[in-house]
């Protein structure tokens, strides 16, 4: 296979792929409000999560259309979930997470799954180790985004998805959530078995 051939491979499998990003919010979105922003991650333990002051969702189809939300909780707002029953998924929000004292604010784009306009803990470090600290800091979100998203593939390739998560998040769009955080961890159990 030529470099030619090889980068259009890359370029297709990037454009087949995009849907993930927008999945992966949604389901990040879905998961902080059935477990009321209070995660299990593996190998974290106990982490907040939650959308914060801002949402930008964008029509699947017209990607001109979009709903941008701003303030308190937009994520809260009536107008987020009218969006998402007019076919948008997110593709950027404002997110806080914080794991014990360590409070993270980021945006995260879903489509290109960057981060940006990040804010640290604040580096109780002075001199030449407050760039090291920083970098440990950067590395420990990275680390924790990593596992969250581990938890999401291993649903999302999973025949669960489709059969049980899926529905059960056109649900909570609904406003008919039935799904338990019981439910929810034995699905993941059954997922990853």
């Amino acid at each position: 296979m030529s470099g030619q051939e090889h980068a259009s491979v890359d370029l297709d499998t990037v454009e087949n792929t995009r849907f993930i990003g927008p999945e992966f919010l949604v389901w990040l979105w879905f998961k902080s409000e059935l477990f009321g922003s209070e995660l299990e991650v593996e190998g974290f333990g106990t982490i907040e999560v939650w959308l914060d002051t801002q949402l930008v969702l964008e029509s699947q189809i017209d990607s001109g259309e979009r709903t941008t939300l701003k303030g308190m909780a937009p994520s809260g707002s009536p107008e987020a979930l009218t969006a998402m029953k007019q076919g948008k998924m997110p593709i950027r929000a404002r997110i806080q997470l914080n794991h014990g004292k360590l409070n993270f604010s980021f945006t995260f784009d879903a489509v290109s799954f960057a981060i940006s306009n990040l804010k640290i803990p604040a580096v109780v470090e002075e001199g030449d180790e407050v760039f090291y600290e920083r970098m440990l800091l950067v590395e420990q979100l990275d680390q924790i985004i990593g596992a969250l998203y581990t938890e999401f593939l291993t649903l999302r390739v999973s025949p669960l998805w489709e059969g049980e998560l899926a529905p059960a998040m056109r649900d909570w769009v609904q406003g008919e959530t039935e799904l338990t955080v019981r439910a929810y961890n034995g699905m993941l159990k059954r997922a990853g078995a």
